[in-house]
């Protein structure tokens, strides 16, 4: 039997998306936009808890999951952000035929990392609510690095991979090349440095429109988690009933040295404090069980 992600399956979505979207723009003004956003962070269970919160019957998920209107697109792909708000709207649904109570949705991962996001999404969404998953930072980089590996778009180790992070991302930094495929594909360690993420968000959004949630949490026990999205979404706690199958799981199968497993706990412990600080008690366990 044929997958509900095999690859046959994504190109007939794909092929179909293409022929709809000419008419989804031309509707797009009777669309609407998101009352709330899964922020990121990569690797961190994002796409998991998107397809698990599209199984509420009040819960409207875009007609693709990474819509990347706020980070302006990915490398070599299709430069969104200047396309403008109809355009972002035409990937939800129609106002008039969402039920009532209904809540729009998207999941866009380099949200949380690219520092031109956040201000651009208080200027669309300015009552938006969000969803920031984080995982522990060195689980997080070495997944990342095996992604890229599996994609082919990493050629070295990781050891030297973490070696020519710095120099890889200079560019991007000092030139505000935040879609440069260095930028968004190997920033390994930069992307769990969680803290000034968060406080770009924090600068224009109120902290209660934040839910931050641990990735540990959410695969250890999915269906907490998510009565904790829910009630914090303001809809029925409907858990026990979500179909809770992990997607886009990692297929590391070599084992990390234990010297640069240490090496990168060494090199987040201060991010980790720092994010416990702006964080105070209401994420436990930062700082510690990291």
């Amino acid at each position: 039997m044929m997958g509900a992600h095999s690859p046959i399956r994504q190109l007939a979505r794909n092929s179909l998306w293409t022929l709809r979207w000419p008419a989804r723009r031309v509707t797009a003004a009777a669309r609407a936009l998101p009352q709330f956003l899964v922020i990121g962070s990569q690797r961190a269970g994002t796409s998991s808890l998107h397809y698990w919160l599209a199984q509420h019957p009040l819960l409207q998920p875009a007609a693709i999951k990474e819509v990347h209107y706020f980070d302006g697109g990915l490398p070599g792909k299709e430069v969104n952000w200047p396309c403008g708000t109809d355009w972002y709207a035409a990937h939800f649904p129609f106002r008039a035929r969402l039920p009532v109570g209904a809540q729009c949705f998207e999941s866009s991962p380099l949200y949380l990392f690219h520092p031109e996001a956040a201000a651009r999404a208080a200027r669309t969404l300015p009552e938006a609510k969000l969803i920031v998953l984080l995982r522990d930072p060195t689980e997080r980089a070495i997944s990342h690095y095996f992604h890229e590996r599996a994609k082919g778009r990493e050629v070295l180790s990781l050891a030297a991979a973490l070696d020519a992070e710095q120099d890889r991302l200079a560019s991007s930094w000092q030139q505000g090349s935040y879609n440069s495929p260095d930028f968004v594909q190997k920033s390994y360690m930069a992307r769990g440095e969680y803290a000034p993420q968060l406080e770009r968000w924090l600068q224009h959004f109120p902290r209660s429109s934040l839910l931050l949630l641990k990735s540990e949490d959410l695969f250890v026990e999915p269906r907490r988690t998510l009565s904790s999205v829910f009630s914090f979404l303001g809809v029925e706690d409907v858990s026990a009933g979500v179909v809770t199958t992990l997607h886009n799981r990692g297929s590391r199968t070599h084992e990390v040295e234990s010297g640069l497993r240490t090496r990168l706990e060494a090199h987040f412990a201060p991010h980790n404090e720092r994010l416990a600080g702006l964080l105070g008690g209401a994420f436990s366990g930062v700082g510690h069980q990291w």
